[in-house]
């Protein structure tokens, strides 16, 4: 059995059902917000002529659309971030613990003491001998990626000056998507 490849392949198979799942969610979001729009412009013409109930209207549906375009879909891919991450994560540790079962390392990625992303590291190049050199550049995403999870988890996705700001700012400017 080639735990790598089977282990490889489970992930694809993982990222592939995150994908679709996504692309459910925001097709739902885009309906939605397209299903507002119509209703509102038929219930707009019913009552032509009538301030008032227009008035209210356009404050009801105002609110709704807000919230089916840009609230909710927003919360949705803070927890959907959220989601990735702990997946990521988790896949990582549980490579180091396969690996230390395998190979009867001297110590498990539990005993060592930081983030769960440092001890993957230095469990992964210390025992298993993976050379981050190599790999620097997505590392150095995947740290940057696990930063604004953080900001998420622990501010609400709040993001003020100070603490991380300019990195985490200057990612997103400079990321497609």
């Amino acid at each position: 059995m080639n735990y790598a490849a089977n282990k490889l392949q489970h992930i694809k198979f993982g990222i592939t059902e995150f994908v679709k799942y996504n692309e459910v969610v925001e097709k739902f979001f885009e309906k939605a917000t397209t299903d507002i729009d119509k209703e509102y412009k038929k219930l707009e013409r019913k009552y032509k002529g009538n301030e008032d109930a227009l008035n209210n209207l356009g404050d009801h549906y105002s609110d709704k659309y807000n919230e089916t375009a840009r609230v909710f879909p927003n919360q949705f891919r803070i927890s959907f971030f959220n989601q990735i991450m702990a997946y990521v994560v988790f896949q990582l540790i549980e490579i180091c613990e396969v690996h230390h079962i395998i190979k009867a390392t001297k110590y498990k990625v539990s005993d060592l003491k930081g983030s769960d992303l440092d001890i993957c590291k230095k469990y992964l190049k210390n025992s298993a001998g993976v050379d981050f050199n190599k790999v620097n550049k997505e590392w150095e995403f995947l740290k940057l990626c696990y930063t604004i999870r953080n900001k998420f988890v622990h501010t609400l996705g709040s993001f003020e000056t100070g603490d991380g700001f300019e990195v985490i700012k200057k990612f997103i400017e400079k990321t497609d998507g």
